[in-house]
């Protein structure tokens, strides 16, 4: 924001470099690898926040007017509730760009990403009785007419501080929220607080981002969930780079037939059609229809290794992407 103009700031979310580690939700949560990586680094010091499964935001404040981007920079402000834009308004700052989670709450349980992309795209945007929308504020970049992306992790959680917005872990009834976070030194705090925001099924994960950086050249690192089923290959589909493949990945159903439920893309790996293979996943995606589930597709599957496992049923894998909070059901509202 330049000269009191709001529009949006092109370094965002989007643009920060990072680094994955992923852990399977039915086993113990160990964060030895993550602080081995950090410890190679010289990173001692570090900021722990939940992961959000929302669509990234960007909210500006000028005095009385407010804007909301999308991470494209489209505006979304006439597209969420006239509650966020109010309480944004209401906040003791003459200006301000932050950077958020969009999430969607229906009778106070968190709803995946998917339903909240079409909710904004409504005509009509009254919303339906118990449904709430919440921004999560997680970083701040300009705030009272001062650049404050140059400054650290933690001063510019300082300064979200200012705004005096609640940091609810659930925050399903408040129209603005900032993040909570932890400060971590060593090995024990940084599993404790990993356990601690995993155990809650509305998070995908953590993130960690070192105290020290700017946003402007912030790198941070994801700890994300995910989940393994055993699948079967339906085709095998060569790619450009020789030696790489896609594949269609099918799952039984009641009738013992099988059905396309995953893409996997840029396998080394070479399998044929009817070998069965171990699948990873971050979340499961069952698309309902007159109170049915009509399909179902796995999220950024990832191809670990060939296997002799039967293969998993439709039934199976929703049953147990829920039991372990990895299931996403997609609804019209």
């Amino acid at each position: 924001m330049l000269k009191a103009e709001i529009s949006p700031t092109r370094f965002n979310g989007r643009r920060h470099v990072y680094d994955a580690f992923i852990f399977d939700v039915r086993k113990p949560i160990r964060t030895t690898d993550v602080y081995k990586y950090l410890q190679r680094r010289g990173i001692k010091d570090v900021v722990v926040e939940p992961k959000y499964d929302g669509l990234y935001v960007q909210v500006a404040k000028d005095g009385s007017e407010v804007r909301v981007w999308s991470d494209l920079g489209n505006n979304l402000t006439a597209n969420i509730s006239s509650k966020i834009v109010e309480k944004v308004k209401q906040l003791p700052c003459k200006t301000l760009v932050a950077e958020g989670e969009l999430e969607l709450f229906i009778n106070g349980k968190h709803e995946a990403r998917g339903l909240i992309t079409g909710l904004i795209h409504r005509r009509k945007r009254n919303l339906p009785p118990g449904v709430h929308e919440v921004v999560t504020l997680f970083d701040c970049l300009y705030l009272n007419e001062v650049d404050i992306s140059t400054k650290n992790t933690q001063e510019r959680l300082n300064s979200l501080k200012t705004l005096k917005l609640p940091q609810l872990l659930t925050p399903s009834r408040v129209p603005l929220n900032m993040v909570p976070y932890w400060r971590v030194k060593n090995p024990t705090s940084l599993q404790a607080v990993a356990k601690k925001i995993c155990r809650l099924r509305h998070f995908e994960g953590v993130i960690i981002k070192p105290t020290n950086q700017t946003a402007r050249n912030l790198r941070f690192i994801k700890f994300k969930k995910y989940i393994e089923f055993a699948l079967s290959v339906l085709k095998r589909i060569p790619t450009r780079p020789r030696g790489v493949y896609n594949y269609d990945l099918g799952a039984l159903t009641h009738e013992g037939k099988l059905i396309k439920v995953a893409r996997s893309y840029n396998t080394r790996l070479r399998l044929t059609p009817g070998d069965h293979a171990a699948v990873a996943c971050f979340n499961v995606s069952a698309y309902m229809k007159d109170g049915k589930i009509k399909r179902v597709h796995l999220y950024a599957p990832k191809i670990q290794t060939k296997t002799t496992a039967p293969v998993n049923s439709v039934d199976t894998i929703i049953k147990t992407a829920k039991a372990f909070g990895v299931l996403e059901m997609h609804r019209k509202l």
